[in-house]
């Protein structure tokens, strides 16, 4: 776990040091030993800041996904085409398509669970639902569709994290569906 996914341990940490540095206090009443409990609270502030500062990978791509989700909401075919990797050509085809046919509204992003692996190239996957009403040409609009993807992301010489391998999911089962795929053919 990198440092900047969550504040918690270390304001529990510095808790702890305050709440015993005020119970010996209460014992020995020394004043000294109220220096302890009040460098607490500027040590909590500077570890709330220091933590809303560092943007860990996995939060890069939680961000980039929900980036990639607001470009499909928008019709932006450029962006969405962007947030896929040039060596995926399969899926920059289907999101040519699904752009095409598909109109997605009141887009909602849960459930992201991202895990970074690699030490050369950072590679992601990340597991995560989308529920949003729905209109495929042709077909009346579906309202609140729920869907569960999983996708595999990748860091590349730009920076940029970018998809490059996307699977549907089952909703209820987790296990692969390829029900977007099928109409968009």
């Amino acid at each position: 776990m990198w440092y900047g996914e969550t504040v918690w341990p270390t304001l529990v940490a510095l808790g702890t040091v305050a709440a015993v540095s005020v119970t010996i206090w209460l014992d020995r009443r020394k004043p000294a030993l109220l220096v302890v409990p009040l460098l607490c609270i500027p040590a909590a502030i500077g570890a709330i800041i220091l933590e809303r500062q560092i943007v860990t990978p996995g939060e890069q791509v939680a961000a980039r996904l929900q980036q990639l989700l607001g470009d499909f909401e928008q019709q932006n075919v450029a962006a969405v085409l962007d947030g896929v990797s040039s060596r995926s050509p399969e899926i920059q085809t289907i999101a040519e398509k699904a752009l095409e046919k598909v109109t997605i509204q009141n887009v909602r992003l849960t459930d992201v669970n991202v895990e970074i692996s690699g030490e050369d190239v950072l590679r992601a996957r990340s597991h995560f639902r989308v529920t949003a009403d729905v209109m495929l040409l042709g077909l009346p609009p579906v309202k609140r569709q729920p869907t569960r993807w999983k996708a595999t992301w990748e860091q590349e010489a730009d920076g940029q994290w970018r998809m490059l391998e996307l699977d549907q999911l089952d909703p209820l089962t987790g296990e692969p569906v390829y029900q977007a795929r099928q109409y968009l053919h």
